[in-house]
């Protein structure tokens, strides 16, 4: 199963097995450059297994990070907005 996922330069990078994304392959999917992915493997941010000198992800554990990421987010304006209300 390949997916197809447009890079910021408007150039295509399939991806050709979501269980195996390599490094451009991963920047693509998270709209990121590959530089700030090797540096978000490197810190262990990015969930991510390494085979010799190469990283690979799964699309799956990118979708959880992503929704992780994203419920942070939205507790930090949640609790913005308790502050504000608490305040008023």
């Amino acid at each position: 199963m390949s997916t197809k996922v447009k890079k910021a330069e408007s150039t295509e990078v399939v991806i050709k097995d979501v269980n195996k994304m390599t490094v451009p392959e991963c920047a693509a999917y998270l709209e990121k450059s590959t530089d700030t992915i090797y540096k978000m493997a490197r810190a262990k941010e990015l969930p991510h297994y390494k085979l010799r000198n190469n990283y690979y992800f799964q699309k799956r554990f990118l979708d959880r990070y992503r929704e992780r990421q994203q419920e942070v987010i939205m507790e930090q304006i949640e609790a913005k907005w308790q502050l504000e209300i608490e305040v008023n």
